[in-house]
């Protein structure tokens, strides 16, 4: 019987119990995902190895991505959700395949509402058996389940994009509440995107499309491209590293799926310079 990654949850110590009003979760991240969720919640201990333990700061509702390849299971995210959305209400982790990344892997996520319930999946099916992709030779997935996936997907990154702009009008009705100035994002946090994220001169900036809670999405060019240029402020850093994080998963790499092309840093005129994600430009808002 397959036995997935974490299964020994149950003896991590009572001390990180979290308090009725807060969950707490397993917090893992695989080596090769770039970005991170830790900033959805607290990390109650100083391990350096995984499994870690993290209690929601946003959410009552815990999240597990798992990668089945030949019937061998590997985490590839645990952590809090930053929002409760459907699903979140079950105790268990019940994992449903999301995407394909290749014809032999493919990508299960679970969410769940109970302390811990992420830690591990409750089955996996076997790549090939009734109900998965694979099951029918070559044809890996069908129209149906295609579509079906998309949706949840796209369902998945609005309702992250929500919670993100709630969090961020929450924060700054905080702060005027106070009467403090907006809050900057952390020391750490801000030197590790400015380091790893490159210049890139030839990235035109042309028209604002939309503007949201914590980012402004232009219309522009990149060498003769038409993009799209999600550019976040400082305080909205951890925002950036969120959705960064989940553009890169293999599975969102599909033809219905707006592209994710690169992760820079900039800001059109004379505006502060901040991280900002380069996407394909849907032909509905082509000029």
């Amino acid at each position: 019987m397959m036995l997935g990654t974490l299964g020994l949850w149950a003896l991590l110590p009572a001390a990180v119990q979290a308090p009725p009003s807060r969950r707490t979760c397993v917090f893992f991240e695989a080596p090769g995902v770039r970005g991170s969720t830790k900033t959805l919640g607290k990390l109650l201990d100083a391990r350096p190895g995984p499994p870690r333990v993290i209690r929601c700061l946003y959410s009552r509702c815990c999240f597990g991505i798992w990668n089945l390849t030949q019937d061998q299971a590997q985490v590839e995210m645990q952590g809090c959700r930053d929002s409760d959305e459907p699903g979140c209400e079950s105790p268990h982790c019940d994992p449903s395949p999301r995407a394909q990344p290749s014809s032999s892997s493919i990508l299960f996520t679970c969410s769940c509402g109970t302390d811990f319930c992420n830690a591990n999946y409750s089955h996996l099916p076997p790549l090939g058996s009734p109900g998965t992709p694979g099951s029918q030779g070559p044809q890996v997935i069908s129209g149906e389940s295609t579509w079906m996936v998309l949706v949840l997907l796209g369902l998945f990154l609005l309702l992250l994009l929500l919670g993100s702009i709630i969090l961020a009008l929450l924060q700054r009705k905080a702060c005027r509440v106070r009467g403090g100035p907006e809050p900057e994002p952390e020391p750490d946090s801000g030197r590790n995107w400015n380091a790893e994220l490159p210049e890139l001169p030839e990235l035109c900036f042309s028209q604002v499309i939309r503007e949201g809670g914590h980012a402004v999405v232009w219309s522009g060019q990149l060498q003769g491209e038409l993009v799209a240029i999600k550019v976040f402020p400082l305080r909205a850093v951890a925002q950036f590293q969120a959705e960064r994080a989940l553009y890169e998963l293999p599975g969102l790499q599909h033809d219905h799926i707006v592209r994710f092309i690169t992760a820079s840093k900039g800001a059109p005129g004379s505006l502060h310079c901040g991280p900002l994600l380069v996407l394909e430009l849907h032909p509905k808002v082509r000029t």
